[in-house]
């Protein structure tokens, strides 16, 4: 019971890393393709994303971060990306303490109630 309680917050740190790796993946894919132009699109198979976290992608385009072309070919906005990257470590940095502090008081929680 007591080994439960230290789970949680590894399960949301692992969530977390893999939501993370996946956005990354997709990102780089379209610097590595110089895809930041309409001129410069790229279709999925040529940016290598055949196989990829689909609600990741839609969500970076509904941002406006991935601009689809009219011939079904996308490419990224540098200049939306870097503005929605300030507000990413922003918010990335605040959810990083707020899970420090929980774990934090999850430790001293269970070594007070539930001494070894």
């Amino acid at each position: 019971m007591i080994f439960r309680s230290f789970y949680a917050p590894l399960v949301i740190y692992f969530i977390i890393f893999i939501i993370l790796a996946a956005r990354f993946r997709i990102i780089r894919a379209f610097d590595k393709a110089d895809a930041f132009s309409e001129s410069s699109a790229k279709n999925l198979e040529e940016l290598g994303l055949r196989f990829f976290a689909a609600g990741i992608f839609n969500n970076l385009e509904k941002q406006g971060i991935i601009i689809k072309t009219s011939d079904d070919k996308y490419y990224k906005d540098k200049t939306r990306y870097d503005t929605w990257k300030k507000k990413q470590r922003t918010i990335a940095f605040i959810v990083c303490a707020i899970l420090v502090v929980v774990t934090i008081c999850l430790i001293i929680f269970v070594s007070i109630f539930y001494p070894s």
